[in-house]
């Protein structure tokens, strides 16, 4: 369950993105940048609404990359 507010939720995600081992630390810039953008823009505000923590929402943001051929 999501706790805190939504921007400290963001900045979490954003530091799974950045970090992640698959995409993050220079692996994909673009992807990177494109959903760090997503996150501020509100893109996974859902998410968080939900109750999911930030690495949920973005293992399942990964897997439609994954199936969209990213």
């Amino acid at each position: 369950m999501a706790t805190g507010t939504l921007e400290s939720w963001k900045l979490e995600l954003i530091k799974t993105i950045i970090n992640d081992k698959d995409v993050g630390k220079g692996k994909n810039d673009a992807i990177v940048a494109g959903e760090v953008e997503g996150v501020i823009n509100g893109a996974y505000d859902d998410s968080f609404k939900d109750g999911d923590t930030p690495e949920e929402a973005w293992e399942g943001e990964k897997d439609t990359l994954r199936a969209e051929g990213e």
